[in-house]
């Protein structure tokens, strides 16, 4: 059983999984390829979710894994969605809801490059609500540049989370 979550919580991670799967496969691309994407791309999610209180770094290596397999995209209705995109939400609804261990004091010398992060986004926001001739698809795809540069913001804070050592293999 897993340190961070409950067995109910562990089931319910499961279910909403399960759930978001068939919403996912029925509201999109009803195809067989689709729906085996949709099943990676959330199972993947609930691995993440799973394993972020715990461990933590073995959640980045998931979410990292789904990150490189940038040419599969999940057909929606309203676009086609990356398969990271989803364990990016669940890493950071599991943050949210887990006890905490991180140290704000450690990275909060990083704070301008978050900073800087935001004013591209919120520039790239302004743009399409200024410029764009098409403003609802040019706002869309600001969202989807917006959860996949959170991403890297997740990746950080699974890592810091991790404890010290969690880096040393990049560094090996």
């Amino acid at each position: 059983m897993n340190q961070g979550w409950s067995r109910s919580q562990s089931v319910a991670i499961v279910a909403v999984a399960a759930a978001a799967t068939a919403v996912l496969w029925i509201t999109g691309d009803r195809g067989l390829d689709n729906l085996a994407l949709v099943v990676l791309s959330l199972g993947a999610a609930a691995a993440v979710a799973w394993l972020s209180p715990s461990k933590p770094v073995a959640a980045f290596g998931i979410l990292f894994l789904m990150a490189s397999l940038s040419g599969m995209t999940i057909s929606t209705r309203v676009g086609n969605m990356r398969l990271e995109q989803p364990a990016i939400v669940a890493g950071y609804a599991a943050l949210l809801l887990s006890p905490s261990r991180l140290d704000l004091g450690r990275i909060r010398r990083f704070w301008p490059i978050g900073a800087a992060f935001g004013v591209y986004l919120g520039c790239l926001a302004l743009s399409s609500v200024l410029f764009s001739l098409d403003r609802a698809d040019s706002l869309r795809m600001t969202f989807w540049v917006g959860l996949s540069m959170s991403g890297g913001l997740l990746s950080f804070l699974l890592l810091t989370r991790g404890g010290s050592k969690a880096t040393d293999w990049i560094l090996a």
